[in-house]
C-alpha cells in the first residue's frame, strides 16, 4: 500500500518556518525542539493549527505515535474553536494517519468526514486532496478500476478547478501505481513521464523520490533489474536526506528483491533486514508482509528451509493482519510456492483461496501466478488433468496481459515521448528564429519611419523606440506560450490516440482469444457474456468524446470547415477524416475505429469518391492542407 503523502497545507506564519522546513537536516532535533517550545506558550486560538499541522507531518513517518497525538489535539481544539475548515484539516490528518497505520476502513470513514465539510465550504484545493486519498485507499482494498476512476475524476477537477503543478504530479504517479500493479506497464510509464515532466519544473525531492522508485519498479517489471537498482537506489538517498523513514524501508524491500532476482541473494538479505527494522519500528504491516515474505524467498535460494518457512508464515500473519486481499494474495502465492517442496496438497488448499482472493479484486497478474504454482502442485501429486487446466488458465490470463511484446511497446513510447521532446524543442527554435527575424524587420521599419523627418525630438525618439521594443517583447512572449500551450495539447492528443489505438487491439485480441476459449469450454454463457461486454466496449466507446475534445483545441473549427467543403461527409467519415490528417498509419486507423485494414482501404476509397478527387490527386495531401 502507497503511504499517505500530506500535502495539503495552507499558509503557515513566516516565524514557523524558521522552525520547520522540508529538508530536514542534521539539526532536526533542535528545530523541532523550538517549534515545540513555540506550540507550549501559544494560546488556543487559530495560530496553533498551524504549529500542530507542522509537528503531525514531521513526525508522521518516523514516529507515528506522536504524531496521533498532535492529530487528536487538533481535532479537539477544531471543535473547541467551532472552526469547520479546521475541522476539515482535522479529519484529513486523522484519515491520513489512519491510512498509514493500515486502518484503510477507518482512513475512508475521516476522509469522508473531510471530503463533505469542504464540499460544503467550497474548497477545491481540500476536496482534491481528500479525493487522492481516497483513491489511495481504493488501491489498497485492491478496488484498481475504482482507483482509477477516482483518480481520473481527480485529474478533470484538477484541470477545471485548482491548476496546481504538484497535485497533478501526485495524480499521475498514482495512476502509474495502479497501472503498474495491474500490469499495464505502457500504461505505468507513460504515466511517470508525464508526472516526471512537470517534476521536472519544480523543487520536490521527495516527489522526484517517488517518481524514481516507481520507474524502478516498471524496470523491474521489465526485468531491466540492473536499470532497477540504480533508479532505486537513487530515490533512497533522497528518502535518507529527508529523514523519509517509510520510504527509505520501501526502498530497501525493493533493491532486496531485485538483488534476489540477480541472484545475489546474501546481499539481499542484508537490505531486506534493514528494511524489516524500519517497518517494525513504523508499524507498517504491508510492507513488513513482503519483506518477511522476500527474505524467505532468498532463504529457500541458499536451501535454509527451516528459516524460510518461518519467514513466509510470519508474512502470511501480517497480510492477514493488515486485512488487504491484494497483500493477502501475494503473500498466499509467495508461501505456496515453497510449500511445493514439502507439502503441495497444503499448497493446493492456500492456492484456492489465492485465486478466490485474485478474481474478487480482479488482479489478473495474481490470479494467473496462482494457477500456474497450483498447476505445479497438481503436477506433484500426480493429478495430470488438474494441472494441465490450471496450466492453461495460466497462459490465457498471461497472454490477456502479455499479448503484445509488451517490453517493445515501452520502449516505443519511450521513444515517442524522447521524439516529441526533440521535435518540441527544434520547432521552439526555429519559431524563435523566426520571431528574431520578423523583429529585425519590425525593427528596420519603425527606425526607417522614426528617422523620416517626422520632427519628433530625440526625447521621443527613444520613448517610442523603447515602447516599440517592449510591445515587441510582449509579443514574443505571447507567441512562445501560446506555441508552447498548442504544443503540449498536440502532445495529448498524439497520447490520447495512441492509448485509444493500444486499447482497442488489446480488446480485440481479448475477444479472439475468448472466442477460441469458448469453443473448449463447457461454460459457454459466461464467456458469451465477455464477449458480449468486448463488444459493447469496442462499439460504445466515449474515449471518441474524450479524442474529439482533444483534436478539436489543436485544429480548431476543423470538422466545421471539413463538412461546409464536402456537406455529405458521414460522422465516421469525419473520424476517418480526423486521424489521417494526425498522420497516422492506416493499422493504427484500423485498431483506433475497430475494422480491419481492408477495412480502412475501402473507407478511404468512398471518401475519395465524396470528396471528388482525380485518380493523381493525393487524400492525405488535402486533408492536411485543411
Amino acid at each position: 500500500m502507497p503511504k499517505s503523502k500530506i500535502y495539503y497545507f495552507t499558509g503557515c506564519l513566516l516565524f514557523l518556518f524558521g522552525f520547520f522546513t522540508k529538508n530536514l537536516s542534521a539539526q532536526q532535533n533542535n528545530k523541532l525542539d523550538s517549534l515545540r517550545q513555540v506550540y507550549s506558550v501559544q494560546p488556543d486560538d487559530t495560530t496553533k493549527f498551524h504549529t500542530l499541522i507542522l509537528l503531525f507531518n514531521a513526525y508522521l513517518y518516523n514516529n507515528p505515535p506522536e504524531a496521533k497525538k498532535y492529530a487528536l489535539e487538533k481535532l479537539a481544539l477544531s471543535k473547541k474553536l467551532n472552526s469547520e475548515k479546521d475541522l476539515a484539516k482535522s479529519y484529513y490528518l486523522m484519515g491520513a494517519w489512519h491510512y498509514n497505520a493500515n486502518h484503510p476502513d477507518t482512513a475512508k470513514t475521516y476522509y469522508k468526514k473531510a471530503l463533505l465539510l469542504y464540499s460544503e465550504l467550497i474548497q477545491p484545493k481540500g476536496i482534491i486532496a481528500v479525493s487522492h486519498e481516497l483513491a489511495s485507499v481504493e488501491y489498497a482494498f485492491g478496488n484498481y478500476n475504482s482507483a482509477l476512476q477516482q483518480i481520473d475524476e481527480n485529474l478533470d477537477f484538477l484541470k477545471k478547478h485548482v491548476n496546481d503543478s504538484l497535485d497533478l504530479v501526485l495524480a499521475y504517479l498514482l495512476k502509474g501505481t495502479v497501472n503498474n500493479q495491474k500490469g499495464h506497464y505502457d500504461l505505468a510509464l507513460t504515466d511517470l513521464l508525464r508526472g516526471l515532466e512537470i517534476l521536472n519544473t519544480l523543487d520536490e525531492p521527495i516527489r522526484l523520490a517517488d517518481a524514481l522508485n516507481l520507474l524502478g519498479a516498471v524496470e523491474f517489471n521489465l526485468k531491466n533489474f540492473k536499470k532497477s537498482i540504480e533508479y532505486n537506489q537513487q530515490a533512497l538517498k533522497v528518502y535518507r536526506d529527508q529523514n523519509d523513514k517509510y520510504f527509505e524501508a520501501q526502498a530497501l524491500n525493493d533493491i532486496g528483491n531485485t538483488n534476489y532476482y540477480m541472484k545475489d541473494y546474501e546481499l539481499a538479505i542484508k537490505n531486506l533486514k534493514n528494511s524489516l527494522v524500519i517497518s517494525k519500528e513504523l508499524n507498517i504491516l504491508t510492507l513488513q508482509a513482503t519483506t518477511l515474505n522476500n527474505l524467505g524467498k532468498s532463504y529457500i535460494a541458499l536451501n535454509r528451509l527451516s528459516e524460510a518457512f518461518i519467514h513466509f508464515e510470519k508474512g502470511l500473519q501480517m497480510a492477514e493482519k493488515s486485512k488487504e486481499k491484494n497483500k493477502i494474495t501475494e503473500s498466499l502465492n509467495d508461501y505456496s510456492a515453497a510449500l511445493l517442496l514439502v507439502d503441495p496438497q497444503k499448497a493446493i488448499e492456500n492456492l484456492n483461496r489465492a485465486i478466490a482472493l485474485a478474481d474478487s479484486t480482479n488482479s489478473v497478474a495474481n490470479m494467473s501466478t496462482a494457477y500456474q504454482i497450483r498447476s505445479e502442485a497438481y503436477t506433484k501429486l500426480n493429478k495430470t488433468v488438474e494441472a494441465l487446466g490450471d496450466y492453461k488458465q495460466h497462459t490465457k490470463l498471461k497472454d490477456s496481459i502479455f499479448n503484445v511484446a509488451k517490453s517493445q511497446q515501452i520502449e516505443q513510447l519511450r521513444t515517442i515521448y524522447d521524439t516529441t521532446k526533440k521535435e518540441q524543442q527544434i520547432a521552439m527554435h526555429v519559431t524563435e528564429i523566426d520571431l528574431l527575424e520578423e523583429k529585425e524587420k519590425n525593427s528596420t521599419l519603425q527606425k526607417w519611419w522614426l528617422g523620416s523627418g517626422l520632427g519628433l525630438s530625440l526625447l521621443l525618439f527613444g520613448l517610442g523606440f523603447y515602447g516599440i521594443k517592449q510591445k515587441m517583447k510582449r509579443s514574443q512572449v505571447e507567441k512562445e506560450a501560446l506555441y508552447n500551450e498548442l504544443s503540449f495539447k498536440k502532445k495529448e492528443l498524439t497520447t490520447h490516440a495512441l492509448h485509444l489505438a493500444k486499447k482497442n487491439e488489446t480488446l480485440e485480441g481479448l475477444k479472439q482469444k475468448a472466442v477460441a476459449l469458448k469453443k473448449e469450454s463447457q461454460d459457454k454463457k459466461n464467456i458469451q457474456e465477455l464477449i458480449n461486454t468486448i463488444n459493447f466496449d469496442l462499439k460504445h466507446d466515449n474515449s471518441w468524446e474524450h479524442f474529439n475534445k482533444y483534436f478539436e483545441e489543436v485544429h480548431k473549427d476543423f470538422g466545421k470547415k471539413i463538412v461546409q467543403q464536402f456537406p455529405d461527409i458521414s460522422y465516421g467519415e469525419l473520424r476517418l477524416i480526423a486521424l489521417i490528417k494526425m498522420n497516422l498509419t492506416s493499422k493504427e486507423i484500423a485498431n483506433i475505429l475497430n475494422i480491419s485494414s481492408d477495412g480502412v482501404k475501402k473507407a478511404r476509397q468512398r471518401l475519395r469518391k465524396k470528396m471528388n478527387l482525380d485518380a493523381d490527386e493525393s487524400l492525405e495531401s488535402i486533408i492536411l492542407a485543411f
